[in-house]
């Protein structure tokens, strides 16, 4: 079998089986060896905040916002604070992939993979300033999960050749933005705004994004050989943005919140690390460990929504979130100045992205226990949550049921469970493959929030 052959056929595989549904973008796809940059986020495309209370409600929170998680969802509704306040939120997580290839069923089947890590951590400080109110908190969020693994094999059978290669794939790593916020009362009861400065890196303490390949095939072509490759890649992704939100609460019933979260453009510097070996009955290529170090810019788009609460009666309360996302503008641009659609890999002048619109309804209804001075909250949420497309979204749905335990000034303790479901999405970005995919995901969230004393 020849080299040329092999590589070709390898490098093209790579580039449209890890590509499934996710976000990619190459500096050559020709070139794999040399180092492929791209970028993979196995869940939810769209960045929402984080906590149980917020995520038993199916995210819809830009609203109510009223705890230490007020600044990953709408940093003017910090002002509700009354105290100091501080979080901490873990998250286990588990990914169900089924996917489909029509033209080879041999590497169809489902790749699951699961973690648990800190989802957030802040800290919130109320305060006044010439008889203003006002919030400072600094806090960091987990905004995306990377994690993937995936094991499959290809057979190929020509009239010349027949080969079988078995893949392994792994990713690890996740997305953090670190925030500083501020928050400011204009008008009392309350109307307030606040800003929270983002600065987005790789694991919460950076230098944590990390993929491996291996692959080990044999054939007949012209002779039984083998061939194996391994690639090891670590990446650093580095930005900054800005999230901007305001809280109006309208009456006794029914408050409105708003929150923009900017555009910016983000630096991923990868270094690469591949090993090739071949071996036939003519010919032997020892393995020749090749490095490369690559640069890009990731820009990623403007996004922007709206939350809306009515309080139905003292104990009840309802929310709606629709949040928007300009996905028509997340655009690639290589070192070399190349300009390409992270979802579809077609230059800019080829790809037509739509923006998508998330929806997000739910309740909470608290059961007070006024002799102890302590609640025990139910809560409910449905959510329309698509990955970004051509064709305004493949459309994911989930449902979320979450509980809690808070005594009044001292903490509040709070679980959710989240689930997410997508039917044949991604089949428009492999069709040469008839390529689709389910997902089922499955969340618990765990936080803990701890009240200190009034400000004086």
């Amino acid at each position: 079998m020849s080299t040329t052959f092999f590589h070709k056929y390898f490098t093209s595989m790579l580039r449209y089986l890890i590509l499934s549904y996710v976000c990619i973008f190459c500096f050559d796809a020709g070139h794999l060896y040399a180092g492929t940059l791209s970028i993979e986020i196995p869940g939810s495309f769209n960045p929402v905040g984080s906590g149980a209370r917020a995520m038993g409600m199916g995210g819809a929170f830009i609203g109510i916002a009223d705890d230490a998680t007020a600044s990953s969802w709408n940093p003017g509704a910090l002002i509700h604070l009354k105290r100091p306040e501080y979080s901490l939120v873990v998250t286990h997580e588990r990914l169900m992939e089924k996917n489909r290839f029509g033209t080879h069923e041999e590497a169809s089947g489902n790749e699951p993979a699961s973690n648990m890590t800190i989802n957030y951590l802040s800290a919130a400080y109320p305060f006044g300033f010439f008889n203003t109110n006002m919030i400072l908190a600094a806090s960091v969020q987990r905004l995306y999960s990377l994690d993937r693994r995936w094991n499959f094999t290809f057979n190929e059978q020509t009239p010349i050749e027949s080969s079988n290669a078995q893949w392994s794939y792994e990713q690890t790593g996740d997305l953090y933005a670190v925030g500083l916020s501020w928050c400011i009362e204009l008008i009392q009861p309350i109307l307030a705004v606040g800003i929270t400065i983002n600065r987005w890196q790789d694991g919460l303490m950076g230098d944590q994004w990390q993929r491996n390949y291996h692959v080990d095939a044999t054939g007949v072509y012209d002779g039984p050989y083998i061939e194996k490759i391994d690639q090891s890649e670590s990446y650093d992704f580095s930005g900054w943005n800005v999230t901007l939100g305001v809280v109006w609460d309208i009456n006794e019933q029914w408050r409105l919140g708003a929150v923009l979260k900017t555009p910016f453009n983000a630096t991923i510097n990868q270094k690469s690390r591949s090993d090739y070996f071949y071996q036939s009955t003519t010919k032997t290529i020892p393995p020749e460990p090749e490095q490369s170090y690559q640069t890009a810019r990731l820009e990623m788009p403007l996004s922007y929504g709206l939350g809306f609460v009515y309080q139905w009666t003292e104990n009840f309360y309802l929310a709606a979130d629709i949040y928007e996302t300009h996905w028509n503008h997340f655009l690639f641009r290589s070192q070399t100045g190349q300009e390409t659609c992270p979802i579809s890999g077609l230059p800019r002048s080829e790809f037509q992205m739509d923006r998508t619109y998330q929806v997000r309804i739910g309740g909470e209804y608290i059961f007070l226990d006024t002799i102890h001075r302590r609640f025990i909250p139910f809560r409910f949420g449905v959510f329309y949550d698509p990955m970004p497309s051509e064709n305004h979204g493949d459309d994911v749905y989930g449902f979320s049921l979450g509980t809690g335990w808070t005594v009044m000034n001292q903490f509040s303790m709070d679980l959710a469970y989240q689930f997410r479901y997508g039917n044949q999405i991604g089949e428009h970005y492999l069709p040469h493959l008839d390529f689709s995919q389910n997902i089922r995901e499955s969340k618990v969230y765990c936080s803990l929030i701890v009240y200190f004393s009034s400000i004086p």
